[in-house]
C-alpha cells in the first residue's frame, strides 16, 4: 500500500503469477496478473457490475484480501457498496457471536452488531492499516457490547417504568 514501507527486494518476486479470480471465463480467456490491474469495458446491460461484484466477492472471501474498485461516476459508489456488503456478509457472524457473548440476548446482539457496522463504516476514513481490520472490528464490537450492557443496567426494567407511570390510588373495598 502507499502508506507502508516497500517490501524488501529479497521478498519480492520477479516472476509473473496468474491471479485466479474464480470466474472460469476470465481465468481461461483473459487471465489477470497477481498484483496487476484489470479493466472492464462494455455497453449498457452487458453485466459489468455483476462481474465486478463477483470479483470483489471472490477477492474478499477466497483470498481474504482487499479489493480496490475504480470506475467513473456512479460505478465508484457502487463498487464501494459492493465491497462493503461483501465484508459485512463475511464478518457479521463473528461480530454477532461476540456481541451475544456479552449481551446474552439474541435480539440485543443483533442491535449491537448493527450499531458496530455503522460505527465501523463511519470510522473507515480514520482506520490506519498498520494493524489488521478484523481485530479493529472486534475491538469495536467488544466496546459497543460492554457499553450496551452498562446502558441496560443503568435503566430500570420496563415493568418498573410502567408501574411508575400509573397513578397510585388506594384500593377501597365495598
Amino acid at each position: 500500500t502507499i502508506h507502508r514501507e516497500p517490501v524488501p527486494l529479497d521478498r519480492q518476486s520477479a516472476t509473473s503469477e496468474i491471479f485466479h479470480t474464480g470466474i472460469k471465463i476470465i481465468d481461461v480467456l483473459s487471465p489477470l496478473e497477481r498484483g496487476g490491474k484489470g479493466g472492464l469495458f462494455g455497453g449498457a446491460g452487458v453485466g459489468k457490475t455483476v462481474l465486478i461484484m463477483e470479483m470483489i466477492n471472490n477477492m474478499v472471501g477466497q483470498h481474504e484480501g482487499a479489493s480496490l474498485f475504480c470506475g467513473s461516476g456512479e460505478r465508484c459508489r457502487e463498487g464501494d457498496e459492493l465491497a462493503w456488503e461483501a465484508l459485512v456478509r463475511r464478518l457479521q457472524g463473528r461480530v454477532y457471536a461476540l456481541a451475544l457473548h456479552y449481551v446474552r440476548s439474541p435480539e440485543e446482539a443483533r442491535d449491537v452488531a448493527q450499531e458496530v457496522f455503522i460505527r465501523v463504516w463511519r470510522g473507515l476514513p480514520n482506520f490506519e492499516q498498520t494493524g489488521s481490520f478484523v481485530p479493529w472490528l472486534l475491538k469495536i464490537t467488544r466496546t459497543s457490547s460492554i457499553d450496551h450492557v452498562r446502558r441496560r443496567k443503568a435503566r430500570p426494567p420496563a415493568e418498573d417504568l410502567i408501574a411508575a407511570q400509573q397513578p397510585r390510588h388506594p384500593v377501597t373495598e365495598i
